[in-house]
């Protein structure tokens, strides 16, 4: 059974409702200037615990999934590997990289991963 984005519009708070017309499609393009692509993820984030709260932890054919394979290609993660381990940028940097090849290794449609990746991202960038 495949569950499409508007399959969960039923979520009652009206925010959430008016969040969620504004997302992105499933194919839109990545913002092409880091502070856009910053507000891009904390919008994703928002959406992805509010998510949660209201008791959905899959989704399915998602934006979210697209986003997880643009940056697991984009990033190298050798600066990361390379840091001491004193560094706790360290730790956030190998979460972010091992979340996000588990997303993509297993097609993983968890909400609770997604949130795990994203707020590495957040996380690393703070």
């Amino acid at each position: 059974m495949t569950m499409t984005m508007t399959e969960v519009e039923w979520i009652a708070d009206p925010a959430m409702k008016i969040r969620r017309k504004k997302m992105m499609p499933k194919n839109a393009k990545m913002p092409k200037t880091p502070s856009a692509r910053t507000a891009e993820v904390e919008a994703m984030l928002t959406d992805l615990v509010e998510l949660v709260d209201h008791d959905v932890y899959d989704v399915y054919e998602s934006v979210f999934f697209q986003r997880v394979v643009e940056y697991m290609e984009a990033i190298t993660f050798k600066n990361v590997e390379a840091m001491k381990d004193t560094n706790p940028l360290k730790a956030i940097g190998l979460r972010m990289r091992d979340t996000g090849r588990e997303i993509i290794a297993t097609k993983a449609t968890s909400t609770k991963l997604f949130v795990r990746f994203f707020k590495a991202i957040v996380d690393f960038r703070s």
